[in-house]
């Protein structure tokens, strides 16, 4: 278990964590010698608890936000003698908006007030946490100097981690890092809080945002070398790949190519109630993670969000950026730095919307509370002819490869979605294309009465959908005996070539001239002319013959008839058998044609395995 402090500076959170653990949080000179906390700093208390201390004063508000980015319980310190301030009031809100979901409050320094003056605090505290999370929680009075309440603080806070839903480490490793350093002879270290799943000695590990593989050398937690650690658990690891100045604060350390980087995350965003008004395209300050960064806010639907609202957005980040799924967010304003709101991301891998596309967000919307299995089913829905494969889930939704794999299998035991080429579709999906491809077949059989068929890649360009999915249609139609296919053509299985007494005269027109002309036939285009028909219709027609198997066409725009290509068959194997071999120019002569017409017909043949070519000479083949 985290526990994290918050309140306003001078407060004595440093001091109550000193009081509880032994250990002082304050790590810097600077801090020391200013008696201010600065940066983060931590403190074990036994085994099971880890304190993430935060800096107070308002300089340093973002520092506090990267303290309580992972923590999984706070504790609001209010000191006595002061009562609410500014940052006590912000830091509520931070902690709100980051949707930790239990806490104490801790009055200090009460050694400085009378018992009149503690119970007044008491009640304008219970005033002031209606409707927070800390409402209906316990506060307890406490002096860090005298000792006075801080063994019964320490107390309840050993029972807490039994009374909180323990994190699963079976989901996806992932730890932002709040600290980066090298130690001598040990090499690069990085610290953080483990957000979620676990992570091993010797694991290859991934530094987002920078796309860079690493290797843990070593695991430390509370002065323990492990082998383990998992999610709610304060971390050191040493790592081998990158030197430490290459990681800042805002990098995490997570499991390999299962987050994406992006500049661009779709969120859903809420503004304080005292916040201004944020206007589309205003940069505001972002605290995700332990960064900070700057990016544009454009909300969908609508010109500007006021205090107190909510509504979802797409924030345009300068550089790029590493989220998970669902992962909490902290706004602030550029100047004066105020927080003015938070956040939670709901698609990691967005296209670009445009301020008027609403209904592409109602469904986000409406979802934001629903199971991530909802989620999954809804990206099928919504892309019904595609294929999805476990990898982009996994990626998309922050989840490990076990939890895809049991979404997935529900879906298909429900019958949502089917396994095609590893990957899934979703079965609507599946009937949509097959729709298509019966559309299309009916348009081309009306449109090509005479051809026997659609080619398949004709049909693949005219449904632009994964040849994978088609195939695999495709492949159903013809077992449910909907669809014959045959050397490359598709037709529906009632279609027959119809062809009438002008289709039929045309036919024999063209084979007649094809082969009357034997080793030195006109080109297509000029069979075209001659027969004054439409470049599109003629074709047809020299289709029909290539399918009947009545004409070749070597290469393009050159013909030879069936009984020209036997004959010539028959000319070449008895002159090489009697030769040996011959050149292209005496086989150009024995067939009584030019070197125009013999070269594409000579190649013909040396790809049927008639002849085979050495040198300028060709040879029968065995």
């Amino acid at each position: 278990m985290i526990i994290g402090t918050a309140g306003h500076i001078d407060h004595g959170k440093s001091a109550l964590v000193q009081a509880l653990t032994g250990t002082d949080p304050d790590r810097w000179a600077e801090e020391k010698a200013r008696g201010m906390t600065i940066d983060i700093g931590f403190a074990f208390l036994g085994e099971s608890i880890a304190f993430v201390d935060v800096p107070g004063h308002e300089r340093f508000v973002k520092n506090m936000v990267t303290g309580a980015a992972a923590i999984d319980a706070a504790v609001l310190v209010v000191a006595a003698d002061d009562g609410m301030m500014p940052q006590t009031r912000e830091h509520l809100d931070i902690l709100r908006m980051l949707q930790i979901p239990v806490g104490i409050v801790v009055i200090s320094k009460i050694d400085l007030v009378d018992d009149e003056w503690l119970g007044m605090l008491r009640d304008e505290l219970r005033e002031w946490l209606r409707g927070s999370f800390l409402e209906n929680q316990p506060v307890f009075a406490v002096s860090s100097r005298t000792g006075e309440g801080i063994a019964e603080l320490q107390q309840y806070l050993l029972q807490m981690p039994q009374s909180l839903a323990e994190r699963t480490t079976g989901d996806l490793f992932r730890m932002p890092i709040d600290r980066s350093f090298s130690v001598s002879g040990r090499g690069t270290i990085v610290t953080g809080s483990i957000v979620s799943g676990c992570v091993n000695a010797g694991d290859r590990v991934e530094i987002y945002p920078l796309q860079e593989s690493v290797r843990v050398r070593g695991i430390e937690s509370n002065h323990r070398q492990l082998e383990t650690l998992g999610a709610g658990q304060r971390c050191a690891l040493n790592l081998q790949g990158l030197p430490a100045d290459a990681i800042g604060r805002g990098c995490s350390v997570a499991a390999c190519d299962r987050f994406l980087v992006s500049r661009l995350l779709t969120c859903y965003l809420e503004l304080l109630d005292a916040a201004r008004m944020v206007a589309y395209n205003d940069t505001v300050r972002v605290h995700l993670g332990t960064g900070e960064y700057l990016a544009q806010v454009r909300w969908i639907g609508r010109d500007q969000l006021s205090a107190g609202e909510e509504s979802v957005a797409q924030l345009l980040f300068r550089e790029p950026v590493s989220a998970a799924f669902r992962e909490r967010l902290i706004l602030r304003s550029i100047s004066p730095m105020h927080t003015i709101g938070g956040g939670v991301v709901l698609d990691v891998q967005p296209e670009r919307l445009r301020k008027k596309d609403v209904n592409r967000i109602r469904s986000l919307v409406k979802m934001r509370e629903a199971p991530v299995s909802a989620w999954i089913a809804a990206r099928f829905a919504e892309n019904r002819g595609k294929r999805i494969t476990p990898d982009s889930l996994a990626q998309r939704f922050s989840l490990s490869d076990e939890k895809v794999r049991g979404i997935l299998g529900q879906l298909q035991d429900d019958g949502k979605i089917v396994a095609v080429a590893e990957g899934y579709v979703a079965q609507t999906g599946l009937e949509r294309i097959a729709e298509q491809i019966r559309q299309q077949l009916k348009a081309f059989h009306h449109e090509h009465p005479i051809l026997s068929g659609m080619r398949k890649a004709d049909l693949a360009a005219r449904l632009n959908s994964d040849t994978r999915l088609m195939e695999h249609v495709l492949q159903g139609m013809l077992g449910s005996q909907e669809i014959h296919m045959q050397g490359g053509k598709i037709r529906l299985i009632a279609f027959r070539a119809r062809r009438n007494h002008s289709d039929q005269k045309i036919l024999t027109q063209l084979e007649t001239e094809i082969r009357e002309s034997g080793f030195t036939p006109p080109s297509l285009e000029d069979l075209s002319l001659q027969l004054d028909l439409d470049q599109e219709v003629f074709q047809e027609y020299v289709t029909v013959l290539v399918e009947s198997k009545r004409i070749v066409i070597p290469e393009k725009g050159i013909v030879f008839h069936i009984d020209t290509i036997q004959r010539g068959s028959e000319h070449i194997r008895q002159y090489l058998g009697e030769k040996g071999s011959a050149t292209v120019s005496e086989l150009k002569e024995l067939l009584g044609t030019s070197r125009k017409w013999a070269l594409p017909l000579l190649n013909f043949y040396d790809r049927q395995g008639l002849t085979y070519r050495k040198g300028d000479r060709r040879f029968l083949q065995n």
